[in-house]
């Protein structure tokens, strides 16, 4: 059911699976996979964002890929971090933390 939208998400360069050929779709996103999906969809309808170069105390812990989005997602107020500024980028995105993003994008 879902392979129509996964396969335009990935022609449009929003998403990408874990190879070529492989997506696992039952599988769970990280926070910093949210935020890159998120950043590339804003990409595609021309949206920037003034960059901060906000720093988390484990903005080490970022991986690379992930960096220029989660900078530009928390510089727009659109993804924060957590109340001992960590970003916790590895954790899998909560259902509510996905409906937060959700909202702080539309608003």
């Amino acid at each position: 059911w879902f392979y129509q939208y996964v396969e335009k998400a990935y022609n449009f360069k929003i998403i990408s699976g874990i190879s070529e050929a492989e997506f696992i779709p039952d599988g769970a996103i990280t926070r910093q996979d949210a935020a890159v999906i998120l950043k590339r969809i804003f990409d595609s309808k021309g949206i920037e964002f003034t960059k901060l170069n906000i720093k988390f105390k484990d903005s080490d812990q970022i991986s690379d890929y992930a960096k220029d989005a989660v900078d530009a997602l928390s510089s727009g107020g659109i993804i924060k971090g957590f109340d001992d500024n960590t970003f916790k980028g590895n954790n899998k995105i909560t259902r509510a933390e996905a409906a937060q993003l959700i909202y702080n994008a539309i608003k």
